[in-house]
């Protein structure tokens, strides 16, 4: 028998409250706790620990990307900018 239960409401609307489900199987394992390993003879709180553990591992890499990106897409509007200017002083200076 597979039981549900609300994980958060990410936002109500004025006739409906929607609600992420999460699953448990029969012997109490979290799909989640399946899904990254061996959960013989871990506690509950163990098993959360770990998990968060990983997923704010995963968390820092990715906001680690995003920065890394987000500097190289400034640095690349900056490159952008400056041969935008060459090429218009090139084409006035073959103007005249």
């Amino acid at each position: 028998m597979t039981t549900m239960r609300a994980v958060f409401t990410p936002f109500s609307t004025s006739a409906n409250t929607y609600k992420v489900p999460l699953a448990r199987r029969k012997g109490g394992t979290t799909l989640m706790g399946s899904l990254f390993g061996s959960t013989a003879g871990k506690s509950e709180l163990e098993l959360a620990t770990e998990i968060n553990s990983r997923l704010q591992a995963v968390l820092e890499d990715a906001l680690y990307k995003n920065i890394t990106l987000k500097n190289n897409v400034d640095t690349l509007g900056e490159e952008i900018s400056r041969l935008s200017r060459e090429n218009r002083q090139l084409a006035l200076s073959k103007a005249t």
